[in-house]
């Protein structure tokens, strides 16, 4: 099973979905699904077992 190293960082995020930085992909992120994408990975981390 994958790391938390191997997950891409926001700046990776926002590059590949073509946000120019990782500022603006936070922001649209946050104001659609009412989180960051960091709080995200934690929630759904925290649920899985390792």
């Amino acid at each position: 099973m994958p790391g938390a190293s191997s997950r891409p960082a926001v700046s990776e995020l926002a590059a590949r979905w073509h946000f120019t930085d990782g500022s603006h992909f936070t922001r649209t992120f946050k104001q659609r699904y009412g989180e960051t994408p960091t709080q995200y990975a934690r929630r759904t981390r925290a649920g899985r077992a390792e």
